[in-house]
């Protein structure tokens, strides 16, 4: 892991669950990775506050060198997605009650 190792996150969101991946882009960004004490590279991504009441799903794609190699195929760790998930919208007595 090296300090110039980024990833680039997509949060998409969608109505219907088998169409999270072409449903709209929530937002785009690139992180930093950090390096776990065993070596391990860690990112953390917290997403932003959701509307809810949809699908959602992350796509996270690492800028490590062995990534882009044109020689050989790049590995499996290169390119992640989540499974959707479906986020229901919260109450409206939620902004009284934030435990609600």
């Amino acid at each position: 892991l090296q300090s110039y190792d980024t990833a680039n996150v997509t949060l998409y969101s969608a109505v219907m669950e088998d169409e999270c991946w072409n449903g709209t882009v929530l937002l785009e960004d690139s992180l930093g990775l950090q390096e776990e004490a065993d070596g391990k590279a860690l990112l953390r991504y917290r997403s932003p506050d959701l509307q809810g009441d949809a699908f959602y799903c992350l796509e996270i794609q690492l800028n490590h060198i062995s990534c882009h190699l044109d020689q050989i195929e790049p590995p499996s760790y290169c390119f992640l997605r989540s499974g959707p998930v479906w986020i229901s919208s919260r109450p409206g007595i939620a902004v009284l009650f934030p435990m609600c």
